[in-house]
């Protein structure tokens, strides 16, 4: 009994465990891993083992002729017990005394597996334990994070994979909660002796951006939000395209756009320079937002130190003008500078068109900002030509934007074109 006690402890050591990959852990030349991930070694390897135990037990213990016994099943988390003493969880690898011994093989929702092996002193025997489902089980597939699964009523747990088994015949009602990606319902029917699967998709068209940068500790930027420090994920995001901006102290500026297809997870690595330099955006509008790679910067004239070396977009848009497009290139220690000249709108249209209703009443409101108003004189019903214009001039950066009151009509104009 103690050469069997000392014996399956010694395996236990050398063996690592409970898999065949840890077998030779803790041989201090390391070469048991890689030798025994060949299949074709094992029964070279496995009788090694026990000779090696057999010296290392000494010349008393070394007469008991011992053996291996490797045990697998296809059920995971089945326990085994050899003698009807329990040795471990499958998959096991046991050293036990030459001879018959009996295997049991047991987990809940399974019929239990018992045999009876012969082991030979100095060899090793593989037993695949097949135990045969008897109760129905539930596993639940997520393609997010942190949702929470209910039969029902009652919590499952959390995470991308949970399950339920085993569990019992019926119908039942299956829920699934998540804080962003909101609430999915359905019904499930389990049978006996099966596995019912269920794959749920509750990201549909949102994606997730992910950001590493080099060195780590940026400060993500993104759409104009601080998301605090890299690494970090942005999880949900809509698909399209996004602005990101990162700083660092003693670190270059870095603009990037980000683009999220429908459902996908983006990855952005970005390496941090210590030098950069210098760009300059002068909006001919005071009030103008001046954006760089699609990130908003702010509005007026602006003036960005430690811009990453590279080459950039610009845009400069206000309210009554038309947007401004450039690309500029930034140059390691250079200032780089451009002037955006905003150009007003002018609207141009000419047609045939009859007045239905009444002409403006006295004290209507005024609109502020560009349109296809104006003031019609005339009598009810009368047809007039009308020739429609309203221009904007541009304004200097001292100026506000310009704005044109026009009163606008309480009826209806329903153009005739020719």
């Amino acid at each position: 009994m103690r050469s069997r006690f000392w014996s399956s402890w010694i395996g236990r050591k050398l063996l690592g465990a409970r898999t065949r990959v840890a077998l030779f852990e803790s041989c201090p030349i390391g070469w048991g891993e890689k030798v025994l991930a060949s299949a074709a070694m094992r029964p070279v390897i496995l009788p090694l083992l026990v000779s090696i135990c057999s010296l290392l037990l000494g010349a008393g213990q070394a007469a008991a002729a011992t053996g291996i016994l490797e045990v697998e099943t296809n059920a995971s988390g089945a326990m085994v017990y050899i003698d009807g003493q329990m040795v471990g969880e499958a998959p096991i690898l046991e050293m036990v005394s030459a001879g018959r011994h009996s295997v049991r093989v047991e987990r809940p929702g399974f019929a239990p597996f018992e045999q009876r092996v012969t082991v030979k002193a100095d060899t090793s025997v593989q037993l695949k334990a097949n135990l045969l489902r008897l109760d129905p089980a539930l596993e639940v597939r997520i393609d997010v994070e942190g949702a929470e699964v209910f039969l029902d009523g009652r919590s499952l747990g959390k995470g991308r994979e949970v399950s339920l088994d085993p569990a019992e015949v019926g119908n039942y009602e299956l829920r699934v909660e998540h804080e962003v990606f909101g609430t999915w319902r359905g019904k499930v029917r389990l049978e006996a002796g099966s596995v019912t699967p269920v794959e749920l998709k509750l990201r549909g068209s949102l994606g997730s951006v992910t950001i590493h940068s080099d060195p780590e500790g940026a400060r993500v930027f993104f759409d104009g939000m601080d998301y605090g420090p890299t690494p970090t994920t942005i999880d949900p995001v809509k698909a399209g395209n996004h602005s990101l901006k990162l700083s660092a102290e003693g670190k270059a500026l870095v603009f990037k756009q980000v683009v999220v297809g429908p459902g996908k997870a983006v990855t952005v690595d970005v390496e941090m320079v210590e030098a950069g330099g210098e760009l300059v955006v002068r909006p001919s509008v005071k009030a103008a937002q001046v954006f760089v790679d699609g990130v908003l910067i702010g509005p007026g004239k602006q003036e960005l130190q430690q811009v990453k070396p590279g080459r950039y977009s610009v845009r400069v848009a206000a309210a009554g003008y038309v947007d401004f497009l450039d690309e500029v290139e930034v140059e390691e220690g250079k200032k780089t500078q451009l002037s955006a000249r905003l150009e007003g709108f002018t609207y141009q249209k000419q047609s045939n068109a009859r007045l239905v209703g009444g002409p403006p009443s006295a004290g209507a409101d005024v609109v502020r900002k560009p349109g296809f108003w104006a003031a019609i004189a005339g009598g009810v019903g009368a047809a007039v030509g009308i020739s429609l214009a309203v221009a904007l001039s541009a304004d200097s950066s001292d100026d506000e934007p310009g704005v044109v009151g026009v009163p606008q009509p309480p009826t209806d104009l329903a153009f005739t074109l020719p």
